[in-house]
């Protein structure tokens, strides 16, 4: 049985690795998170402290994970809109896995602070408002945000993603 790669004769694209990160090991509950990322002076809204309760900090992980930072537009190579299940299924075609739940506080902690915001591509976690959302992280209005998605308050499969707004996954 051929995937939708070999279906759609598309040959996989590589992407640049943005940095190899190594699991915070000390990071094992939301509490351990929330004072780490605020004692980096980091501000976390009580949506996204919801959403890291939800977070298994028991996760096996693996030693080291390579980052790789695309946009929309970038995995795509098309100036179209894409909702984020066509957002992970492509990205799987192409060699990248969404990111372990407990691995984004070591991707947000090796994250400079004032740079674009940007999500992470990871399996949606319920926020405070019942609705399946995921982390994003960035600077905001010259403050460092560890937040939620987008914070529209719509369930992420409702969600059209933008051809500039960029996601971390993990290669496979």
């Amino acid at each position: 049985m051929k995937n939708q790669s070999e279906e759609r004769n598309i040959t996989p694209k590589e992407f640049p690795t943005w940095k190899e990160i190594t699991p915070n090991r000390e990071i094992t509950s939301a509490k351990i998170a929330i004072a780490k990322l605020e004692a980096e002076g980091h501000r976390v809204d009580d949506n996204t402290k919801y959403m890291l309760d939800q977070v298994d900090w028991n996760e096996n992980l693996r030693d080291s994970y390579e980052i790789v930072s695309v946009s929309v537009g970038g995995l795509f190579g098309d100036t179209k809109a894409h909702t984020y299940a066509e957002i992970e299924a492509e990205a799987q075609e192409n060699g990248l896995d969404l990111v372990p739940a407990s691995l984004v506080l070591s991707i947000r902690l090796n994250y400079e602070k004032k740079l674009n915001m940007q999500s992470i591509a990871m399996d949606p976690i319920y926020d405070i408002d019942n609705k399946l959302n995921i982390f994003s992280f960035g600077s905001e209005d010259s403050e460092s945000w560890f937040t939620n998605g987008y914070g529209n308050h719509k369930d992420i499969s409702d969600y059209e993603w933008d051809v500039n707004e960029r996601f971390f996954f993990v290669r496979r």
